[in-house]
């Protein structure tokens, strides 16, 4: 199943739960232009059964109700209001050390798209291109883009300040480059 919106896109179960389960292969989990955001009424739990779990941030902060707090970035510095316990068997102070991790980077898709014709039959490897073909192209603002495909059967790019729903029509013009469909 492939889900996509342009607008939004939400969930909601009243009484049984979500669950997001992939058998095989990653879950990624994005927002390219704000905040995730993850509330628990009771517990969140963060766990990984092999490999490791890596927070990757400017500055990371763990805050507590009472205020205590590590804040890592920077250097780190540990806060408290009450007493601070270190349990350890040993306590190596030896130097400075760092460390580093990936950091996403996220390739902005414009809102600017096209389509590509292609004729009926082929396969999807090695599709046959519908080079000059009549098409007329329908967006939720009401506009209409009527044009004709080019020798790789692309529309002209349609750029909009944000994405629209659209609907995309073939046309009829007699008998396409190319020969008969």
């Amino acid at each position: 199943m492939h889900l996509q919106a342009g607008k939004g896109l939400s969930a909601f179960a009243q009484d049984a739960g979500i669950s997001a389960i992939a058998n095989r292969g990653k879950v990624l989990v994005q927002a390219q232009e704000d905040d995730i955001a993850l509330n628990a009424q009771k517990n969140l739990h963060v766990s990984a059964v092999e490999g490791e779990v890596v927070i990757t941030a400017p500055t990371i902060r763990l805050v507590a109700d009472d205020g205590s707090y590590i804040k890592i970035g920077g250097g780190v510095e540990i806060g408290s209001q009450g007493k601070v316990t270190v349990h350890a068997s040993e306590h190596d102070w030896i130097g400075p050390k760092t460390d580093s991790a990936a950091i996403p980077s996220f390739g902005r898709d414009p809102a600017a798209q096209q389509v590509t014709f292609h004729y009926p039959g082929h396969s999807e490897k090695s599709p046959r291109a519908a080079a000059d073909h009549s098409y007329e192209i329908k967006l939720e603002d009401g506009s209409l883009v009527k044009g004709m495909t080019n020798a790789d059967g692309l529309t002209e790019r349609v750029e909009r300040e944000m994405m629209h729903q659209a609907q995309v029509s073939a046309l009829r013009s007699g008998t396409p480059k190319g020969g008969a469909q």
